[in-house]
C-alpha cells in the first residue's frame, strides 16, 4: 500500500502549493496597487497607470489559472491513489479465496474538462 500513500502525499503537496500560490498573490495585491498621483501630472501618466493595471490583471488571470490547474491535479492524483488501493484490495480478496481475482473494473482517466474561469478582471485603473 505504499504507492497509494505516496500518491496521497503528492496530492497533499499539490494542494498546499495551490493554496500557497493563491495566498501569495492575495498578499501581493495591496503591494502592487499604485496611487492615482504616482505618475504625476505628466502627459503619459494616465497611460502608465493604465498599463500597470493591465499587467496586474494579466498576472491575476495567470495566477488564477495556475491555481485551478494545481487543484485539478490534486483531484486526479487522489483518484489514481484510490484506483491503486481498490485494485490491491480486489486482488488480495481473490488470492485469499484461492481463485482467480476478477478483472478490476477500469476506471476511466479523468478528462481535463473545461478551462477554468479566470477571476474577473478590471480594465479600469486601480487607484489607492
Amino acid at each position: 500500500m505504499e504507492v497509494p500513500t505516496r500518491l496521497a502525499e503528492l496530492a497533499d503537496t499539490c494542494l498546499t502549493a495551490s493554496q500557497a500560490v493563491a495566498d501569495a498573490w492575495s498578499d501581493a495585491l495591496t503591494e502592487i496597487q499604485v496611487p492615482s498621483g504616482a505618475a504625476g501630472n505628466t502627459v503619459a501618466g494616465g497611460s502608465v497607470l493604465s498599463a500597470h493595471v493591465e499587467a496586474a490583471d494579466a498576472a491575476a488571470t495567470g495566477v488564477g489559472r495556475l491555481v485551478a490547474v494545481l487543484e485539478a491535479d490534486v483531484d486526479a492524483v487522489y483518484l489514481c491513489a484510490f484506483d491503486f488501493s481498490t485494485t490491491d484490495e480486489t486482488v488480495a480478496r481473490g488470492l485469499e479465496e484461492k481463485k482467480p481475482a476478477p478483472a478490476p473494473e477500469r476506471t476511466p482517466s479523468p478528462e481535463p474538462g473545461p478551462a477554468p474561469t479566470p477571476p474577473p478582471t478590471s480594465t479600469r485603473a486601480r487607484v489607492a
